[in-house]
């Protein structure tokens, strides 16, 4: 196979699908056209919060394409959506990148997105870039805060961790054959291959597989994901969403906890954040200009609950001569700490144990609004040789009935990374 040349000017689309995305629309285009990327055709799959009307006012101004696709016959409709776009749109534009409303291309160095491509364009048969994730946390906010989202979430993960082997796809059309199993990943014509942005041949994720790099590349480009944002919006936006690829997924508390990293500090550049505000201005202008700024429509009231069932972990387990003592956190579906705790070891139940509570400033970190004292220290009197029978289990949850949850550990095990797991609700 002989590949094309490159154009010395690619045009760069975007194909995404948006549900519920009103209030992050406009930012997303705006920053978006602030890079230099062409073309924005987007897959409606039916908005209820005003976000339809406002995809429809900016495809009647041009800013992009709208196509609607609602979810049919119960089948995850993100890969759907991405093969109409491509039949739909593929020839108008030289690449093609597949990422979300709540991803922002983000170029980290003083390369254009377009100078990354054609410099890619120059690597024998690449026909694709995988940029990879850089995961932001909510930044400690509970609310919804005023402004850009580029602004308001200024902390990330350190550069390692997991998700950031996530890669998403920015595809040659020229060698875009079909969608894949996942939204992460594409096939190619034969003889083309994927590239990182730094021009290195992207190798998948050894334990993880496609979809996933070996390598985390952050050089010239990446893709900032604002996956959380403040825990409203993501307890009213996020998580009633589900997954678009996976329609028995939901996106509870777990989720939220594992992704709420805010470990670096990673502000963007002031400079294009003025940039981005000003475009920002000027769509909204047009929209105004066009007959009115469509509406966003609140979305569903969420549950009163923080979650459903019962949240907790062993933090430490320590045995001295035939003395037990346990540490860890527990909280239920109110945020209140459970008032029913059973102790069992090797399967048999310890009938007389000392309970202690304390603070956990860590867990209301997590669950705001949740009860500061979800702490529990339970001391007894045990032999050694009891755990022989099975490892030990912490039982809790109402005195008055409902949900229960069993925290298990080994007997010789102490845990020091008190946020990172959940008890199993039985």
């Amino acid at each position: 196979m002989n590949p094309s040349p490159a154009p010395q000017d690619p045009r760069v689309g975007i194909a995404a699908i948006f549900r519920n995305e009103f209030p992050y629309i406009v930012e997303w285009l705006a920053h978006h056209r602030v890079l230099g990327i062409d073309a924005f055709f987007i897959a409606d799959n039916g908005s209820d919060d005003g976000s339809t009307e406002l995809l429809a006012a900016l495809d009647r101004l041009g800013y992009l394409s709208m196509l609607p696709f609602p979810t049919r016959d119960n089948t995850p409709p993100q890969m759907p959506a991405y093969t109409a776009l491509m039949e739909r749109h593929g020839h108008q534009v030289d690449w093609m990148a597949f990422i979300d409303a709540d991803e922002f291309l983000m170029p980290t160095g003083p390369h254009s997105v377009k100078q990354v491509l054609m410099d890619a364009a120059g690597t024998p048969n690449a026909g694709a870039m995988a940029v990879n994730w850089a995961v932001f946390g909510s930044g400690g906010h509970v609310k919804q805060p005023p402004g850009l989202v580029l602004e308001n979430f200024q902390r990330r993960a350190e550069q390692q961790l997991i998700n950031n082997h996530h890669i998403k796809s920015i595809v040659r059309c020229q060698a875009f054959a079909s969608v894949d199993g996942n939204p992460h990943i594409f096939r190619l014509h034969e003889g083309w291959h994927y590239v990182h942005p730094d021009g290195t041949e992207l190798q998948h994720h050894a334990e993880r597989g496609r979809g996933l790099s070996q390598k985390i590349c952050w050089d010239r480009l990446r893709l900032n994901h604002y996956v959380v944002k403040s825990r409203e919006e993501f307890e009213r936006r996020k998580s009633p969403k589900g997954s678009a690829t996976r329609m028995d997924r939901s996106k509870g508390q777990g989720y939220f906890q594992h992704h709420d990293r805010n470990e670096m500090a990673d502000a963007v550049n002031p400079l294009l954040l003025r940039a981005v505000q000003a475009e920002v201005d000027r769509i909204m202008e047009a929209l105004a200009r066009q007959g009115g700024i469509p509406v966003e429509r609140p979305p569903a009231e969420v549950s009163p609950t923080l979650f459903q069932g019962i949240r907790g972990h062993v933090d430490k387990l320590d045995w001295s001569d035939d003395s037990l003592s346990i540490k860890g956190w527990a909280l239920c579906g109110d945020g209140e700490p459970p008032s029913f705790f059973e102790l069992l070891v090797g399967g048999q139940p310890v009938p007389d144990f000392r309970l202690m509570r304390f603070d956990r400033p860590d867990v209301q970190r997590h669950y705001p609004g949740a009860s500061l004292q979800s702490g529990f220290h339970i001391q007894a009197r045990v032999p050694a040789a009891a755990a022989l029978g099975g490892p030990v289990r912490v039982v809790t949850g109402r005195i008055e009935g409902g949900p229960r949850a069993e925290l298990v550990m080994p007997a010789s095990t102490a845990v020091q990374e008190p946020e990172s797991n959940t008890g199993h609700t039985a």
